[in-house]
């Protein structure tokens, strides 16, 4: 969805690396566990498949969000029925393609539905499991309608974010910038966890500030196919456009409000298109003198927005950082590790970063807390959500 190639193709190789770990780890996720085993006792506790797996997927990663639970679902033996955004549904179809070409038949099935036809999924006495990942509204929605089906499933919903960033008085101040403003303008901020706010110690806030103005300023927008800049050679923007049409005024609006409330707006803050007068786009947009009481700080922005806000300690951070409704990532910039993993310990998210964002690792849990989500993708502990434990307590005959 207006990826540049570059990074779409990046996606392909992160969803590879995902899968290869998934069934790497799938061996000693799902074997038995052995309690007791002696000349009288068989005690030991089995995992059973929970049947067919419902999984609800969004077009900003395609691949690598289906790939979570999908991978997890199959290792477990359970089929899956993919219900794709209807922004990307051919890349449902190529699920199943590829699935049928190497295993059984229908063991992923796609189907194209219309949100309100999602509910009769839901009630069908064969599905064991709904995963959906996407806004929290629709995820309120969706729950929703699960508990109106009142069955007893598992499910595992993984939504929205506005994970904060905590630059330290003793952060290496270029590696921070570069990080940050990576961590909030890649795919023109239309992801979860893209940092959506960031905290600078007041001894480096000025110089993060300018920095970070220099750094956005550097991003291209263009056709994210590439353009030939002399003929042969292609040439790739940065950031593509953004992928809702209605996204681009609320995004406009809500940097509005922010510069109506005292914030400064540095860089950007207005809808594009490219040099060719083409694609919707909104400028990479840098704002200073930020505070928790804006809604820019406190709302999912969803796009290429980076609003920065100073603090005065470590405490005053940790206070602003858990000052959200949600909690999925954060991360923090800092040369002492002992000092950085006390701040993370403190902090209400579901993964913490140290100098780095932005970056999933498949054998780490990816949860959320608060309003960001419940349950587990990726790591290990992603299969218990696609198996029932069975305990077997066995006497055994002399």
């Amino acid at each position: 969805m207006g990826k540049p190639v570059s990074q779409g193709l990046g996606e392909i190789n992160v969803m590879i690396d995902r899968c290869n770990n998934l069934c790497d780890m799938s061996r000693e996720a799902l074997q038995d566990d052995i309690v007791q085993i002696d000349s009288t006792n068989m005690i030991k506790i089995k995992k059973e498949p929970i049947g067919i797996s419902f999984i609800i997927s969004p077009w900003n990663y395609p691949l690598i969000t289906t790939i979570n639970s999908l991978i997890a679902s199959i290792l477990c033996g359970n089929p899956v029925i993919l219900k794709h955004s209807v922004r990307t549904p051919i890349v449902g179809d190529f699920f199943a393609e590829a699935f049928k070409a190497v295993g059984p038949n229908d063991v992923v099935q796609h189907l194209f539905l219309d949100g309100k036809d999602i509910p009769s999924i839901y009630s069908h006495k064969k599905i064991n499991y709904v995963g959906f990942t996407g806004s929290v509204d629709t995820g309120k929605t969706v729950l929703k309608n699960l508990a109106n089906s009142q069955r007893f499933i598992h499910s595992v919903f993984e939504l929205g974010g506005k994970d904060p960033a905590y630059v330290r008085a003793d952060a290496d101040l270029e590696a921070a910038v570069a990080g940050v403003v990576d961590g909030a303008m890649y795919n023109a901020g239309q992801s979860c966890c893209s940092l959506e706010r960031v905290y600078v110690h007041e001894s480096l806030y000025d110089k993060f500030v300018d920095l970070a103005v220099e750094e956005a300023s550097k991003i291209t927008l263009g056709n994210p196919l590439g353009n030939l800049s002399d003929g042969s050679n292609v040439v790739y923007p940065n950031m593509g456009p953004m992928a809702l049409p209605d996204s681009i005024m609320q995004i406009k609006d809500q940097v509005d409000k922010a510069g109506e409330a005292g914030a400064d707006i540095l860089l950007g803050g207005n809808i594009s298109t490219d040099e060719e007068g083409l694609g919707r786009f909104f400028k990479p947009t840098i704002l200073a003198n930020c505070d928790n009481t804006m809604d820019i700080m406190q709302s999912e922005t969803f796009g290429p927005v980076l609003p920065i806000s100073k603090v005065y300690s470590d405490n005053e951070a940790i206070e602003k950082m858990n000052d959200s409704q949600f909690g999925l990532t954060a991360a923090v910039y800092s040369k002492d590790y002992s000092e950085a993993e006390k701040i993370c310990s403190q902090l209400n998210s579901g993964t913490v970063f140290l100098n780095r964002c932005d970056s999933l690792h498949p054998r780490l849990p990816w949860s959320g807390r608060k309003e960001s989500g419940i349950g587990i993708g990726l790591s290990k502990y992603a299969f218990g959500a696609f198996y029932r434990t069975k305990g077997y307590n066995f006497n055994l005959p002399k």
